[in-house]
């Protein structure tokens, strides 16, 4: 499952089909990763809860040197403008798994925040997440970071 690395991942799926569950699952097999956790269900299993801008910095330069890291970033302000800016720092910054929860929050139908958009676009995801409800089975698509 270590797979994950360097790539955009995204699982999607009606309420109650253990989407949560999948995520839990691959970050136990990711060695370097970060939750942009909405609802801060993930940063209750410990790692480094990050609850502002400034801690994120500091854990971005701080994970320059580590091999094997966790984080939960859990955003404070305005989520479509918060998860511009994390998603850039986090793009600039490389080498690691960025989960993104609770999508629907930040996300409508026909819109998707700008940068995050742009990260999906090349594989059609963005249009994929941003077509509104999903009444499809789980489904989990890849690719690899440009």
């Amino acid at each position: 499952m270590s797979e994950v690395q360097n790539q955009i991942v995204g699982i999607v799926g009606p309420k109650g089909t253990g989407k949560r569950s999948y995520l839990k699952t691959l970050l136990r097999y990711c060695p370097r990763f970060l939750v942009f956790d909405v609802m801060a269900e993930h940063a209750q299993q410990g790692g480094n809860r990050l609850e502002s801008h400034a801690q994120l910095a500091q854990f971005l330069k701080w994970i320059r040197e580590q091999t094997n890291f966790g984080g939960f970033y859990l955003p404070d302000g305005a989520l479509d403008e918060e998860i511009e800016d994390v998603s850039r720092l986090v793009y600039k910054r490389g080498h690691l798994c960025f989960a993104y929860e609770e999508v629907p929050l930040y996300t409508q139908p026909g819109y998707m925040p700008p940068f995050l958009a742009s990260s999906f676009a090349p594989d059609g995801i963005a249009k994929w997440i941003s077509s509104g409800p999903h009444n499809v089975q789980q489904r989990c698509r890849r690719r690899s970071r440009p």
